[in-house]
């Protein structure tokens, strides 16, 4: 939506430009459409790459060995698991997600699954459906947990909408 609010503000002040009239309006409608389209392309940037980028950095910097467990909290399609098992050739990266689509659009465990054999880590990789409150994991399982973009999806209580709680 922000897109197309962009174009239209773009259209509108060329087309105030060439007819020469609202011309008190080029200048607004021109940056608007600069923000607006910018905003667009950042989102674009941060959801295809950018997030990769910070994930792949963060989780090499950890210099694992690659017989590490991990597990991944709230993994949804599995962009973070997926980039984590890359670094295990002989451990093993799990999945934890509640797999419901109002938290992510797509969330299904197969698709976890299928994007774990085309990035062809399969082999390394768990999933399971449970509640990160709840992990159904003995203590000490994992060498490591990751979560990104899921912890704000954990209600304040039972029942109780996220952010809730009184400050």
């Amino acid at each position: 939506m922000m897109g197309v609010a962009g174009l239209v503000l773009l259209a509108f002040a060329v087309a105030a430009r060439a007819s020469g009239s609202l011309t008190g309006l080029i200048l607004p409608a021109s940056l608007w459409a600069a923000s607006l389209l910018l905003s667009v392309v950042s989102s674009v940037y941060t959801t295809r790459r950018g997030k990769f980028e910070v994930w792949t950095e963060r989780l090499q910097s950890l210099q694992l060995k690659g017989d590490e467990h991990i597990v991944d909290l709230g993994c949804g399609r599995g962009g973070v698991l997926l980039l984590a098992a890359k670094l295990l050739p002989h451990g093993q990266a799990v999945g934890v997600d509640l797999w419901k689509s109002s938290d992510q659009s797509g969330n299904d465990v197969e698709v976890t699954r299928t994007n774990a054999v085309l990035e062809e880590v399969a082999a390394q990789v768990q999933s399971e459906t449970a509640d990160m409150r709840k992990l159904p994991f003995a203590d000490a399982s994992f060498d490591l947990a990751v979560s990104s973009v899921a912890i704000h999806n954990i209600s304040a209580a039972e029942g109780a909408p996220p952010h809730s709680r009184k400050r």
